[in-house]
């Protein structure tokens, strides 16, 4: 199939918003966009999601997964999604052509939700703080993170699901998470608990761009996004065959 009807999808929350510390052409997505040559891309990703935005997305907008790509970042996992009336009814998609010329268009699958962290979301809810287990959510998510690769395999999908912030504790003796915990590590199409955005340049001391205001926590320039493109991403989609070993 001709590259020209072919598009590239991101997903994630502010490490993967355009613009944010990083210029598109210079992003790890940007550079992944032009390894693979395809003719647009439509990043979804907005400071602030959580997995269940992300989900949310990939499940209710329309794609082709027989040809495009994807690659899905997910966002730290103490973040919720609340609902509301009162909360705004679109989203911006951003798009770029192959020249990287931006447009935006607006799409409604995300109507009436918002991101929260559990304090915000449960601080009335005692019985659910008081059981909180940190562990256990991960679980949870991880679960998650294993359906969707079910669902996008069943697809003949081609995607990366890349862990975008700190790696997820991998305890494969817990007997509440080992079976998951040992399924997602051996799905190639998953970086989840090691060689992650965050976790590569630290390892290499590479600072983000506004490290003074978030610290290691923050989001990388042209430096940070390519270390961790040619290390993993790259690497990864060779792997894949999405590309070349060139």
């Amino acid at each position: 199939m001709s590259k020209e009807s072919v598009k590239f999808h991101v997903f994630g929350d502010s490490y993967s918003t355009p613009n944010m510390c990083v210029s598109p052409k210079e992003s790890f997505w940007g550079l992944a966009a032009q390894d693979l040559e395809v003719s647009k891309i439509q990043n979804y990703s907005h400071p602030g999601f959580s997995l269940d935005h992300v989900l949310h997305i990939l499940l209710n907008e329309t794609f082709d997964f027989s040809t495009d790509y994807f690659v899905i970042g997910i966002p730290p996992l103490t973040r919720y999604i609340g609902y509301s009336d009162n909360y705004k009814t679109t989203w911006d998609l951003t798009e770029f052509d192959r020249n990287f010329t931006q447009s935006t268009q607006i799409i409604n699958c995300l109507s009436n939700t918002q991101r929260f962290n559990f304090e915000e979301q449960f601080r009335n809810d005692i019985k659910r703080i008081d059981r909180f287990n940190s562990e256990w959510h991960d679980v949870q998510c991880l679960e998650k993170i294993f359906l969707l690769h079910q669902f996008l395999k069943s697809k003949n999908a081609k995607f990366i699901i890349v862990n975008l912030s700190t790696p997820i504790a991998y305890q494969d003796l817990w007997p509440a998470g080992c079976n998951i915990m040992i399924q997602v590590k051996q799905l190639t199409e998953c970086v989840i608990f090691n060689n992650t955005y965050y976790s590569v340049n630290y390892q290499d001391q590479i600072k983000p761009a506004d490290f003074d205001q978030y610290k290691w926590q923050g989001h990388h320039g042209p430096e940070g996004n390519a270390n961790w493109y040619s290390k993993v991403i790259k690497p990864k989609m060779i792997e894949l065959n999405w590309i070349d070993n060139a």
